[in-house]
């Protein structure tokens, strides 16, 4: 398993998917209010990422009424998100996210060429 030391935090497992560059993400939850919602990095996760570089949200409604939710703003600490009904109001609907960013240190990594053992049966 990959794991990622960090300044404040020590070492911590991180468990992947297979992508074709080396990133990590992480989950969560949030509620607009009033039509907004910011939402921070955990900060353990913020010291596993370049968050100069550009990072990818992706957010789904969890709400009774049909909305539409954007993202209005990407910092280095976290992001923002406005949410309106489809009358144009605002929205406190609560929202599910994912967050892909490049890994810190390893930004430039894509598909890699890599040598296979000559033991290793390959098809």
């Amino acid at each position: 398993m990959p794991y990622k030391k960090t300044d404040n935090y020590g070492e911590r497992q991180l468990y992947g998917t297979a992508a074709t560059e080396a990133r990590f993400e992480d989950f969560g939850s949030a509620a607009l209010s009033k039509g907004l919602a910011t939402v921070t990095f955990d900060p353990i996760f913020a010291e596993t990422i370049n968050t100069n570089v550009d990072y990818q949200v992706f957010i789904t409604p969890v709400c009774k009424e049909p909305v539409v939710l954007f993202v209005t703003v990407k910092t280095p600490t976290g992001f923002t998100v406005q949410g309106v009904t489809f009358n144009n109001e605002p929205s406190n609907c609560s929202f599910d996210y994912l967050i892909t960013a490049k890994r810190l240190g390893s930004e430039n990594l894509r598909l890699d060429q890599m040598s296979t053992p000559s033991d290793v049966p390959t098809q």
